[in-house]
């Protein structure tokens, strides 16, 4: 798979302490909490339409999570909170005439938002183990129940639960804004696609990372990504279109052409092993298909010799174009036991043409790094060419 990070930034909101008393106007105690929640409720069982009650409840749910020490036990309550209030501000939509003075409620959200989320900021930095990270998460995640459509803590809450080595959690925090927020930030959804790359939920990255490319078509890094999905998901053919794409934008990038390369073997060998198995269940041979496998072969040879011409000497490309010459023979190999004499011999020609080609390469390879490991490759190589002179040379190195 392609190197690839996970990126997006660490930022700060406007400036708020922890401090219940800035919100609570003395509100404190457990049972005090609830006597008048279940006073509240009772209330909306006779006037279930009335947006104030509603209102009411949802600041004393903040304003109780706000009492509470450990940030996990909050969470319940800024969760009840978001649904009392969104239910609270869609009566008053039915009811205009109404005198709730909402921008007091908007204040309490921000606030508590605000100091959830400049806490785990400062967890966040200050953190150094995977615990930290979680305490620092816990924070953000609160932050993103009390303001839903706020991007930027799901954003740092995945972020954190990420380098705090729990993936699944951030991945659902992600997918909660992914919901929440419209339309999801692209940044969002990128690190959430990652994030399935991540945790081999591949279908799913292609998913995401094609709905942030619907946002912006482009995006270098999330064609990256994209293409980083498919070669995981052996979607070979679209690894080669992503592929392209990014070699031509970025042609003097080695890793996107030895990709590419790589990909159109792979999409070759797939073709290979479709009409092995045809073959044996007694079909006769297809020459169109062999055409467009030993077409994907070409391509992908073509890509390795320009990548080994302009990387003269270079150990680790000369060592993949000697492999993808004798997997590429391996690969015409599998055919040879159901095929007539005449596409026998024209096959067993195409296998000595492609080891030969391979000599030159892992000869220079050899006298690089003349290992015991590389002189082996070397006799085996010139003994299946019938170079006995050489392949005793060589054996006489190990």
């Amino acid at each position: 798979m392609l190197a690839f990070g996970f990126f997006f930034g660490c930022s700060a909101t406007r400036s708020s302490t922890d401090h219940t008393n800035n919100i609570s106007s003395g509100d404190s105690g457990e049972a005090h909490f609830e006597q008048r929640i279940t006073a509240i409720d009772q209330q909306l069982q006779s006037d279930p339409y009335n947006p104030s009650l509603y209102f009411e409840k949802g600041e004393l749910l903040i304003k109780w999570a706000r009492e509470k020490d450990d940030p996990d036990q909050r969470t319940p309550l800024y969760t009840e909170a978001d649904l009392v209030l969104e239910k609270a501000d869609s009566l008053l939509e039915t009811r205009p005439d109404s005198s709730v003075d909402t921008l007091h409620y908007d204040q309490l959200r921000k606030v508590a938002w605000s100091s959830e989320h400049n806490r785990g900021i400062e967890q966040y930095r200050e953190a150094s183990s995977e615990g930290e990270y979680r305490q620092a998460a816990i924070h953000f995640n609160n932050a993103t129940f009390i303001m839903p459509a706020e991007p930027v803590s799901y954003q740092m809450a995945g972020k954190t639960y990420f380098e705090g080595n729990e993936l699944q959690q951030a991945i659902v925090v992600l997918e909660r804004g992914r919901i929440n927020v419209s339309p999801p930030p692209v940044d969002l959804l990128e690190s959430l696609a990652f994030l399935y790359v991540e945790t081999d939920q591949l279908q799913n990255a292609i998913t995401i990372y094609k709905q942030a490319r619907s946002q912006r078509k482009n995006s270098f890094s999330l064609m990256h990504g994209l293409s980083n999905a498919y070669i995981e998901a052996e979607d070979h053919h679209n690894a080669i279109t992503i592929l392209r794409e990014l070699s031509d934008r970025k042609p003097d990038n080695i890793t996107y052409r030895s990709s590419l390369a790589s990909e159109y073997y792979k999409a070759g060998r797939e073709k290979m092993i479709t009409m092995t198995g045809e073959l044996k269940e007694g079909k006769e041979f297809d020459a169109a298909d062999f055409a467009i496998a030993d077409s994907l072969f070409n391509q992908a040879e073509d890509h390795y010799v320009d990548i080994v011409d302009g990387q003269s000497g270079d150990a680790h490309h000369l060592y993949e174009t000697v492999q993808f010459y004798h997997n590429k023979a391996a690969q015409y190999q599998r055919l040879l036991p159901y095929l007539d004499q005449q596409r026998e011999t024209d096959l067993k020609k195409r296998i000595e043409q492609n080891i030969s080609a391979s000599v030159p390469l892992l000869e220079q390879l050899t006298e690089q790094h003349p290992t015991e490991q590389l002189w082996k490759y070397l006799y085996r190589t010139y003994s299946y060419l019938g170079m006995q002179e050489e392949a005793e040379k060589a054996k006489a190195n190990y």
